[in-house]
């Protein structure tokens, strides 16, 4: 028997397939991906069958009745897309988080997110001890329940698709600084 289900969104893109291959045969998933930067091909073969292809803020009623958590790692990722497309881009994001929200309440599920360096732009540091609340601290607190976050700041591409607008501008930096 399976400990536990979880919903894990964008679990055909790099970090969410590696997530899934991870956790698999110990829970039972419920799998989201619109495939629009992902591929099925990233996925364990017996589970692309269960793979919802829909963005997450489309889906209008999950078919289960219990959730013990929710991964969120659904999003429009690429910089160079988000900069020319940025109401696109931006209006995914945040719909798409607004339905892993609205889950997290109807269910009682954390959620685990995933974000980057990027969110910080300019901003100067913090003050731990005087600012206690981010703006998903906030949200965490209005629907009642936890929502960590984890920064990516450097990860191995072997499953990142390679068109320019879609691969990191790290990817690149990094194969400049070794002179390839």
């Amino acid at each position: 028997m399976k400990k536990g289900r979880y919903l894990i969104t964008g679990c055909a893109g790099f970090i969410g397939s590696n997530l899934v291959k991870k956790i698999y045969k110990k829970y039972d998933l419920i799998l989201v991906d619109d495939l629009s930067e992902g591929t099925v091909f990233n996925l364990p073969k017996e589970l692309r069958k269960k793979l919802i292809k829909k963005k997450v803020q489309n889906i209008k009623k999950l078919k289960t009745k219990k959730l013990d958590g929710i991964f969120h790692l659904a999003a429009q990722s690429s910089v160079p897309f988000s900069l020319t497309n940025f109401y696109k881009s931006s209006t995914n994001n945040i719909e798409s988080s607004l339905k892993v929200f609205e889950f997290s309440k109807q269910f009682s599920a954390p959620i685990v997110y995933a974000s980057s360096s990027a969110v910080y732009g300019n901003l100067p540091i913090g003050n731990d001890e005087k600012e206690k609340y981010s703006l998903i601290d906030w949200i965490g607190s209005l629907i009642g329940f936890v929502v960590i976050g984890f920064i990516v700041f450097i990860l191995l591409w072997p499953l990142i698709d390679p068109t320019p607008d879609k691969s990191s501008s790290l990817k690149e930096n990094i194969h400049k600084a070794i002179g390839e």
